[in-house]
């Protein structure tokens, strides 16, 4: 599961509720994908649901292949008029999405 939020702020919120939901599931793995999150670069991203911002879950797919986009099977956009209305993170939706 792939879930794009617009800013830091919502993607943390996003992924506490997800994590208290995935508290019954305990095989689910959750990351995040924004700003100060430290990442190995060497590794590939194992977790089954990554919550974030556009650009940090493009450079992290994109740039450094770290999780394959054609794996994705859920393609989530948090606050998507948001999302769609603001050029720069519209540009990068339909960039993820492209790939998806």
């Amino acid at each position: 599961v792939l879930c794009l939020s617009p800013t830091y702020e919502l993607a943390i919120q996003t992924g506490e509720v997800a994590a208290r939901m995935g508290q019954f599931c305990p095989d689910i793995k959750l990351r995040f994908a924004v700003r100060g999150e430290e990442v190995d670069r060497t590794k590939k991203i194992e977790e089954h649901i990554l919550i974030g911002t556009p650009g940090k879950l493009l450079d992290w797919g994109l740039k450094f292949r770290l999780y394959e986009l054609k794996k994705i099977s859920v393609f989530v956009l948090d606050e998507a008029d948001v999302m769609i209305a603001t050029q720069g993170h519209h540009d990068q939706c339909i960039r993820i999405h492209k790939y998806v």
